[in-house]
C-alpha cells in the first residue's frame, strides 16, 4: 500500500488509493498481492513526471496532483490484468477500455467526484469518438494490435490505435452496462461482468470471444449482434450520456 511522509498531500493521496482499492475489493474479492506501492513524485530537473509501468503486479508511479482516474485506472489493472491476462495482443479494448472506465466510474463511486464529472469524461470521449469516426477514422475495436498500438503512442500521441483503445473502449463498456441494467431490470451491471470474469479465468487465458460467452452467461441474453456491431464491427455507437 501507499507510503506516506509528513505531507499533507501525500496523505491525503494515501487515503484516496486506500478508499478505491477498498471499493474493488468490495466488489470483486480480495487483493491478491502480498504488496502494492504507490509512489507520488515531483518533476525531475529536466520538467519530466516519472510514470510507473508495472502497474499490473507492483504498484505505479505519478505526480502528486495526478487525476483521480489515473488512479482508479491503475488500481484496477491488478484485476483486469493482474488477475486475469488477455489470449492475444488484440483485447486490450478489454484491458485497457474497460479499466479506464472503471478510473471513470470508482471516483464518482467513492464521492471523489460528482456525477457530473462522470458524465463528462464519456461526453468527451464521446466527442473525440464521433470526430474520428465522421472523419472515416475510426477503427475496430477488436483489430487494434495493443503492442502497436502502445509503440505508435511513444512516437506519437495521437495514435489512432492507442486513441480507438483508450477512447472507444470505456464507451464501449459504459454502452455495455447500459444493456446490462436494461436487460436485467437493473438487477446486474458490468460489474457481474467483471466478477464472472476474474473468477473464470483466474488461471486461464481469455479472448474477446469469451469475454462475449461469460456476458451471456451473466445475463441469459445473446450479446452476439451487440459485439457484432461494436466490438468486431465499426458500427456507430449511439450517444453514451442520454
Amino acid at each position: 500500500m501507499p507510503a506516506v511522509r509528513e505531507n499533507p498531500s501525500l496523505e491525503q493521496r494515501s487515503e484516496q488509493v486506500l478508499s478505491i482499492f477498498r471499493d474493488y475489493i468490495d466488489r470483486f474479492g480480495d487483493f491478491p498481492y502480498k504488496k502494492y506501492l504507490a509512489v507520488f513524485t515531483d518533476k525531475s530537473p529536466e520538467g519530466y513526471y516519472i510514470t510507473g509501468s508495472s502497474a499490473h503486479e507492483i504498484g505505479f508511479a505519478g505526480p502528486v496532483a495526478v487525476e483521480y482516474t489515473f488512479l482508479a485506472h491503475e488500481i484496477f489493472h491488478v484485476w483486469n490484468a493482474g488477475i486475469i491476462k488477455q489470449k492475444s495482443n488484440y483485447e486490450g479494448w478489454f484491458k485497457e477500455g474497460f479499466t479506464q472506465y472503471y478510473g471513470y466510474l470508482t471516483p464518482y463511486r467513492i464521492d471523489l467526484y460528482s456525477e457530473d464529472k462522470f458524465l463528462e469524461h464519456l461526453e468527451n470521449d464521446y466527442q473525440e469518438y464521433i470526430d474520428r469516426y465522421e472523419s472515416g477514422k475510426d477503427m475496430t475495436l477488436s483489430k487494434v494490435k495493443e503492442e502497436l498500438a502502445r509503440q505508435e503512442g511513444h512516437e506519437h500521441g495521437e495514435s489512432l490505435r492507442l486513441m480507438t483503445m483508450y477512447f472507444k473502449g470505456p464507451l464501449v463498456a459504459a454502452l455495455m452496462d447500459r444493456e446490462i441494467r436494461n436487460i436485467t431490470n437493473d438487477e446486474k451491471d458490468l460489474d457481474d461482468l467483471m466478477r464472472k470474469m476474474f473468477n473464470k479465468f483466474r488461471n486461464r487465458k481469455y479472448s474477446s470471444q469469451d469475454i462475449m460467452v461469460t456476458l451471456n452467461e451473466v445475463t441469459g441474453y445473446d450479446f452476439t449482434e451487440f459485439f457484432s456491431n461494436f466490438v468486431y464491427g465499426r458500427s456507430k455507437l449511439p450517444p453514451i450520456t442520454d
